[in-house]
């Protein structure tokens, strides 16, 4: 005997009626006079969208900028600074309301530099990516004076940076080299390195640190006896 069983499946699509992110925007790092765009998308019923630029509407935040994509994707032209911000995307219904938020930063190669404009004496700046520099030691071998050497590290995104010292890993706190006075000297010579790099470019700076011998300044001179003999 055979029984058969009739099934039926009912295929049923329960719409979402608040609002459920699907794409956010993101942050990025662009140059001058570059379009970039923002995206963001969600799901929901009648759902709308609005952008904001550092809080203002970004009709009235004074940039170039296109709405496309019913609302959910925003053309920004980077004619200037201007443009480099926080922007908002607002997605609501009457159900619900959600935000997201990216920064627009500016884009910006790698660059190593020494941050002080006035060189001191005991340096000397072989050119861009080389320097010198004379530490003075006293009769003990230590250091006679407290010398540091900051620099200028930058990129947009911010690099990553890494210090060595005669080929090993060193930490540089602050990126600014520190010689304390009263340690042993022969610590600090030798070749310093440092090399930055985000993922548009890279740069690189080699501090070569050498020892001078400084003696120490007499001490009080006493005469015990005198007398009017002449040489």
């Amino acid at each position: 005997k055979t029984v058969t069983f009739h099934v039926t499946v009912r295929n049923e699509t329960y719409p979402v009626k608040g609002v459920e992110w699907r794409t956010r925007p993101v942050d990025q790092y662009v140059y001058l006079n570059e379009v970039t765009f923002f995206t963001c998308i969600a799901r929901g019923s009648n759902i709308t969208y609005v952008w904001l630029k550092d809080g203002t509407p970004v009709n009235e935040s004074g940039i170039p900028y296109t709405i496309m994509a019913e609302g959910s994707v925003l053309q920004v032209n980077v004619k200037d600074a201007k443009a480099y911000g926080v922007y908002k995307c607002i997605a609501q219904n009457g159900f619900s309301r959600n935000e997201s938020i990216a920064l627009l930063h500016p884009k910006a190669p790698v660059t190593i530099s020494r941050s002080s404009t006035v060189m001191p004496k005991n340096e000397i700046q072989i050119d861009n990516h080389h320097l010198d520099i004379d530490l003075e030691y006293d009769l003990e071998g230590k250091l006679s004076s407290t010398t540091e050497v900051p620099f200028n590290i930058s990129g947009g995104p911010p690099p990553n940076v890494a210090w060595l010292h005669n080929g090993k890993p060193y930490i540089v706190p602050s990126n600014s080299l520190l010689f304390p006075s009263g340690l042993t000297a022969k610590q600090f010579v030798g070749m310093y390195q440092v090399f930055a790099n985000n993922v548009h470019s890279n740069d690189s700076f080699t501090i070569r640190v050498l020892l001078k011998y400084k003696p120490n300044p007499p001490g009080v001179v006493t005469c015990k006896e005198v007398d009017n003999t002449s040489g």
